[in-house]
């Protein structure tokens, strides 16, 4: 009977070993597939400290506060993932207009109150890439972090891209007008709008590989638009917008107190005052003023001041520069 009982034991002994080694293996195997976490401060989500969220109850306070972005290596890509101060507002069936279109018809990817941008300055040369953030974002990006690829994780990922051809041939056009003095050679401007979409697919990405799950949204970038793995040596400008999800044309915009009306993509604007459906806390004729509600900044370095610093008068943007996870002490 003793020597069953020994022989239980050890059995037991012998099967709670190799679990207790099962599981060291499995969190070893996680922790490896990390490439790097970023932490972000609690309470941040006002942009430059004057902006505040639209009054509608589709926004609260806490909703576009990014707390950590990870990245991890998965088969074929990086899984990028989002924690946010407050649970993720997933869309229900309230319609969004006259006709009666339901909200997560429209948003099908599980959220739809904010946009994450990444801007990737994978070579690490000043001056080598864009300085100039997506349209609406009105900031740019430092030289030292001039970008090669930009993830905009977005409701409407597949809109998106369409739109932000449409915008880049709109701009080409005014351009060409402005130096022609209103002469546009047609055949160029037609070559030129042949050459966006391969253009826009292969420097910007809008995930559909998404999965929310509380305060956490998850979303995949194949290693094909990277060039394989996020680099913790790379660097990494990352901005929160509020989301616009019907872009509805605003018949007032042209009496927004003196503000032209300037190209938007996906990002509420932000405006002096309170709004019902765009941000509030706007600076009277800073056409300049970012609606940049959250970012990550490098050790030492003030988002406030960051995104305060910009001259509607002489035409000069919020510059802003990135993160190298490898240099911060959070970085893995």
């Amino acid at each position: 009977m003793a020597r069953r009982t020994d022989k239980t034991l050890t059995l037991t002994l012998v099967l709670c070993l190799l679990a207790s080694l099962g599981l060291s293996i499995e969190a070893a195997a996680q922790s490896k597939k990390t490439i790097f976490k970023l932490d972000d401060p609690l309470g941040d989500d006002h942009g430059d400290g004057r902006l505040v969220y639209p009054l509608i109850s589709d926004f609260e306070r806490g909703d576009l506060d990014l707390r950590s972005l990870t990245a991890k290596r998965v088969s074929g890509g990086t899984r990028f993932e989002a924690y946010f101060a407050k649970e993720i507002k997933q869309p229900g069936r309230e319609s969004v207009d006259d006709l009666g279109t339901q909200l997560d018809s429209i948003a099908r990817y599980g959220f739809y109150t904010f946009n994450i941008d990444l801007y990737v300055d994978k070579d690490r040369e000043p001056g080598s890439g864009l300085i100039r953030m997506l349209p609406g974002r009105e900031a740019e990006v430092t030289p030292e972090f001039a970008w090669e690829r930009v993830i905009c994780l977005t409701p409407l990922p597949n809109e998106a891209s369409a739109r932000l051809a449409r915008l880049v041939v709109k701009s080409m056009r005014r351009t060409m007008t402005e130096e022609s003095e209103g002469r546009i050679d047609e055949e160029a401007l037609e070559e030129f709008k042949d050459s966006v979409p391969a253009d826009i697919e292969e420097k910007a990405f809008f995930p559909t590989r998404v999965k929310v799950r509380n305060r956490t949204i998850e979303f995949t970038v194949p290693d094909s638009f990277l060039g394989g793995p996020a680099d913790p040596d790379w660097g990494y400008v990352i901005v929160i917008t509020a989301a616009d999800i019907i872009q509805s044309i605003d018949m007032s915009k042209a009496a927004y107190l003196g503000r032209k009306s300037r190209e938007r993509f996906m990002a509420l604007p932000v405006s002096p005052g309170t709004w019902q459906n765009r941000l509030g806390g706007g600076r009277e004729g800073e056409a300049l003023q970012p609606p940049i509600m959250d970012m990550l900044v490098p050790t030492g370095a003030s988002q406030e001041v960051l995104l305060d610093d910009y001259s509607t008068k002489q035409n000069r943007p919020a510059r802003l520069p990135g993160v190298v996870p490898a240099q911060e002490s959070s970085g893995s």
